[in-house]
């Protein structure tokens, strides 16, 4: 629906704009992107399934949904990734990395052709931004090498 295509977009505008310039809010920030990250994964995307031929003004605003849904999941996903700096923030992202990857995975499957080539690009920029440095550092300060080793496992086997 419109109204929760418009949540979707504050929520990513809100997760995009965030900077955590003064003392303590990159903690806040982590903290908030964990719980929209979280609850995005948990209440997996929720629309009436209709197809994508029948009504095009319907199709638009769906594939507008589902673009916004993944780009609030690759958002919070970096903003994770980006400001861990404690041992639970390095478990969250660990353990909630292959959920993101399979939840994007599930939108590249849907039946809009723009949504699913949109969504396939923010997988690509999640990849990449993730995969790199902030990963390597998570899993290398990582307590619980077990935690490590199937993050790695589930993010590749969600591939």
């Amino acid at each position: 629906s419109k109204r929760g295509c418009a949540t979707l977009s504050s929520l990513h505008a809100s997760l995009e704009s965030s900077e955590g310039e003064q003392e303590g809010e990159g903690e806040q920030e982590r903290d908030f992107a964990a719980r929209v990250l979280a609850s995005l994964l948990q209440h997996k995307l929720q629309f009436p399934s209709s197809d994508a031929s029948t009504n095009n003004g319907q199709a638009a605003v769906m594939a507008e949904c589902y673009i916004l849904y993944g780009r609030c999941i690759v958002s919070s996903t970096e903003k994770l990734f980006s400001l861990a700096t404690s041992t639970k923030s390095v478990q969250i992202g660990i353990k909630l990395l292959p959920l993101s990857i399979s939840s994007l995975l599930q939108l590249v499957d849907s039946p809009y052709d723009m949504s699913a080539k949109t969504v396939s690009s923010e997988m690509t920029t999640l990849i990449r931004s993730v995969f790199s440095v902030p990963l390597s550092k998570m899993l290398l300060e990582s307590n619980n090498d077990s935690d490590a080793k199937d993050c790695i496992e589930k993010s590749l086997s969600a591939l």
